[in-house]
């Protein structure tokens, strides 16, 4: 756990805390305690590394046929490439939005919602397969794991957002 010296934390930080572990360790420079400055810059830092890894992520998804053929092993024809560029869309869709909210604050916990949602929906897909399924690809297990770590990690992001005090909201 890192030095937090005068910092007291209420016994759900400091589980949601170590739960993040050496991703929270690294950005815990930003700020000697996690009080709401901190948590605010690491949460922007959070949401435009997530951004920019979704994009990219996306952007794959509209490689040139004989690549997409190459990286996922089947023939792609018009229809389904039609389908790999509505999925890149989508991620970069969502790619933007969380660099909104990293950029502003009124888009801050959208995105955070978003990306948990996307996360545990991609997850439950992929587990769902798995459970139908007989063939297991071995990069598909890599890449649920990914996602439910990145989902939980979102979730504990979003829960230790500052809870806003005035009327509305």
């Amino acid at each position: 756990m890192p030095r937090m010296v005068g910092c007291t934390l209420p016994p759900m930080r400091k589980a949601v805390w170590w739960l993040c572990g050496a991703m929270t360790r690294q950005l815990d420079q930003v700020g000697s305690c996690f009080g709401e400055e901190g948590a605010v810059t690491k949460t922007r830092l959070y949401l435009l590394v997530s951004g920019l890894v979704i994009i990219a992520i996306g952007l794959s998804y509209g490689a040139p046929r004989p690549a997409l053929e190459t990286s996922f092993g089947i023939a792609i024809d018009d229809a389904a490439l039609h389908i790999f560029r509505a999925i890149m869309g989508l991620y970069c869709g969502l790619g933007i939005l969380l660099l909104l909210g990293a950029r502003f604050d009124i888009y801050v916990k959208p995105a955070l919602v978003l990306e948990a949602v996307f996360f545990t929906s991609v997850g439950v897909g992929r587990v769902t397969s798995f459970l139908l399924d007989a063939n297991i690809p071995s990069v598909a297990v890599g890449a649920v794991a990914v996602e439910i770590v990145l989902s939980v990690v979102t979730l504990a992001v979003l829960f230790m957002q500052p809870r806003r005090t005035h009327p509305g909201s």
